[in-house]
Order: C-alpha cells, then sequence, then structure tokens
C-alpha cells in the first residue's frame, strides 16, 4: 500500500507556512480601524492561502501516487498470468472521488478559520489572544492524526478498490487472506477474522462469510489497518 509518510511531513510544511501568514495577517489586522478590518476578512479566501501553501501539491502527490499504483498493481498480476480487461477510466474517477472527501476537510478548516477571525474582530479580541485561539485551532487539523487517518483510509480503501477491480470476473475464484496487525486496538470483527487464518473469495468476504462486519473494500471500517492480499495458495483457473 501507498507510504503516508512524505505527504504526512509535507503537510506539517504546510501547516507552519500557513500559520505564519496567518500571524502576519493578524499583525496586519492591528493597525486597521474594525470596519476596514472586516472588508478584507471577508475578500480573504483561506482554502485558496492552504492551496498557496501547498496543500493542493500534497493532493496532487497523492493522486500521482494513486495513478502509479494502479499500473503497478496491474502490471504484478498482469505479470503473475491474470489477463486485466478494466481500463484505467473507472480507476482515475476513483482517485478524484477519494481524493475530493480528503479535501473537505480542508474546506471546512478554511471556513472555521474565517469564522473565527472574523467573530474575533466583531467581539475586539486582542489579537495576540486571537493569535493563540488560531494556532490551537490549526495545530493538529492541518497536520495531525485526524488528517493522517483519513489519508491511511483514503489509501486503504483504494487499496481494495484497485484490487477488485484488477480480479473483475474472478470474484468467485481468486482467494485472499486478512493481514495487518494484531494487538489490543483491533475491533472484534477483525480479530475474530484474523483468529480464524482462513482464506476467502471477494463474493465470500462480501456476503460476511469471514465476519459480517468486515467486507473487502471497507475492510473493518473506517481507520481499520488491515488490508486484503493475495493468498499462496490459489486453486487451479484462479489465472486462467
Amino acid at each position: 500500500m501507498i507510504d503516508t509518510t512524505p505527504f504526512e511531513v509535507e503537510l506539517k510544511l504546510v501547516e507552519a507556512r500557513f500559520l505564519a501568514e496567518v500571524d502576519g495577517l493578524l499583525k496586519r489586522l492591528g493597525s486597521l480601524s474594525k470596519e476596514e478590518k472586516l472588508i478584507l476578512l471577508r475578500e480573504i479566501d483561506f482554502l485558496e492561502r492552504l492551496n498557496t501553501n501547498g496543500i493542493n501539491k500534497v493532493v496532487s502527490g497523492m493522486s500521482a501516487s494513486m495513478t502509479k499504483e494502479i499500473k503497478s498493481l496491474r502490471k504484478l498480476y498482469s505479470a503473475e498470468g491474470l489477463i486485466v480487461t478494466s481500463t484505467l477510466t473507472p480507476l482515475t474517477a476513483l482517485v478524484q472521488e477519494d481524493l475530493t472527501l480528503f479535501m473537505s476537510q480542508y474546506t471546512g478548516y478554511s471556513s472555521a478559520i474565517k469564522q473565527n477571525v472574523i467573530q474575533g474582530v466583531v467581539a475586539g479580541t486582542p489579537n495576540n489572544v486571537l493569535a493563540k485561539q488560531l494556532t490551537a485551532l490549526t495545530v493538529g487539523n492541518l497536520s495531525g492524526r485526524d488528517a493522517s487517518f483519513l489519508m491511511e483510509e483514503t489509501f486503504s480503501r483504494f487499496d481494495g478498490a484497485i484490487k477488485a477491480d484488477a480480479f473483475a470476473g474472478k470474484e468467485k475464484i481468486a482467494r485472499w487472506e486478512y493481514v495487518g496487525d494484531y494487538d489490543e486496538k483491533n475491533r472484534d470483527a477483525c480479530r475474530a477474522v484474523l483468529d480464524q487464518g482462513g482464506t476467502w473469495t471477494i463474493d465470500e468476504i462480501n456476503n460476511g462469510d469471514a465476519h459480517p462486519g468486515v467486507d473487502f473494500v471497507s475492510r473493518g471500517g473506517f481507520n481499520c489497518r488491515h488490508t486484503w492480499e493475495l493468498a499462496d495458495e490459489q486453486p487451479d483457473g484462479t489465472y486462467e
């Protein structure tokens, strides 16, 4: 699956640049009247400022990695003898859908930033207090664990979707095993599947044969740390 580390590092840099820009904005507001402040703030598009500071670069990098992963897995399965007949178009659409969901958190965040600044100005909140409030709102929301969780979830669901696409027509034949962390954080459903240690077809998995709470693309649910991997032992005809 795609490594999220480079993107998490870049998000921290985006966060630092954005905070520096917000700090500069607050200093600039200090020399303006309340009316002038409100006029300026209404004109600022904080989502655009996030993009300028690199959020769009992160998303573009994620998109490139996802497209590369599609081609890599298709090449791998083709080399093993699987005839891949699907086109890239549906998967490209999936990439865009997943990235739109990922980006939605920043759309909401930028609106919250603008609302907080305007409310602070109207209430007469001192700039130093407002700066601390915005820092608290920013740190962790741009590059914190929630952002990492959503990024990991985006890549995990994508991983399952492209595997299912590559094995279209083999849903009742190719067998898969559930792999990933086994610890106290496991959901009951995931632990039950891991404890069984069996293999299942995509149809069986989606029918709940492994466990009613686990399917092929979503696995055990949001932020699941497990994935379905092609089992070593396969029945005859899997790659015909």
